[in-house]
């Protein structure tokens, strides 16, 4: 595999994960996602509303770890506020989520 088909397979989990934790958004960071030629993992970045999805996205997101060398950090939307990691580190989104404010309107529909 390349490293498109490799970013490709760790998007299409972020959709099948969303499921899970529909509020979640996942970003990429580091070496990768800088275009650097040479690199020895990926680093991925999910936000999510509250410590009990960061809980489901560990457990959901194994698979997709065990395939590929990504570093997966999970952080909660106050965590990620209080830090600045996404704009400090970069990070670029690769898969959005559902904002919480929607989340109400899908699950009647």
């Amino acid at each position: 595999m390349n490293d498109r088909d490799l970013l490709d397979d760790i998007v299409e989990e972020a959709g099948r994960i969303s499921s899970y934790a529909p509020a979640a958004r996942w970003y990429g960071f580091g070496s990768y996602f800088r275009g650097q030629a040479s690199f020895h993992h990926i680093d991925v970045l999910v936000v999510c509303p509250s410590h009990d999805d960061a809980v489901v996205l560990r457990r959901e997101s194994e698979a997709v770890c065990s395939r590929w060398p990504l570093d997966l950090l999970i952080m909660t939307d106050d965590e990620v506020a209080e830090t600045a990691f996404i704009q400090s580190q970069n990070c670029v989104m690769i898969h959005a989520g559902v904002p919480t404010d929607n989340l109400s309107l899908t699950e009647t529909n």
